[in-house]
Order: structure tokens, then sequence, then C-alpha cells
């Protein structure tokens, strides 16, 4: 599971445990229940604002890292000097 599943699986867990409906979380993010549930389902794939209205609506924090990969086949990160 890549990062971006986990994260909305632990979203949609948390909307889960605090027994909000798809139809609350969509009046907390300011969306519709249809955009949730392409959300949760994965047929749609929101940009980084919509997440964190998500996240905000469930009292959570969006925390984005990051880092380098650790592969010897991976590019060096581009430097500016």
């Amino acid at each position: 599971m890549n990062a971006y599943n986990k994260t909305v699986h632990a979203l949609v867990g948390a909307r889960e445990r605090l027994g909000l409906s798809q139809i609350d979380m969509a009046k907390g993010v300011g969306s519709t229940q249809a955009n949730i549930s392409r959300f949760e389902n994965g047929q749609m794939r929101p940009n980084i604002i919509f997440m964190n209205r998500v996240a905000k609506a469930l009292g959570y924090v969006l925390d984005i890292k990051l880092r380098t990969q650790h592969s010897p086949h991976t590019a060096s990160p581009c430097r500016q000097s």
C-alpha cells in the first residue's frame, strides 16, 4: 500500500470511528457526498487542499514529509548552488 492509499485509509477509518457519515463529512469539507465517496473509493485523486480539508474536518493535521529515497537506482535530488 503506497503513502497516498495509507493516508486515505487512515482518513476513512477516522471518519468511521467518529461515527460520521459521508454526508456529515461532505458538510464539514464543503463538498458533496458523491465526492467523499469517490475520494474514499479511489475514484478521485484530490489535491492537497481537499485532503487538508478532510483531515481538518476530522480534527487532524495533514503532515506531508519529503525525504530522499534510499535506492541505488534513484537519481540524486536536485540541488541549487
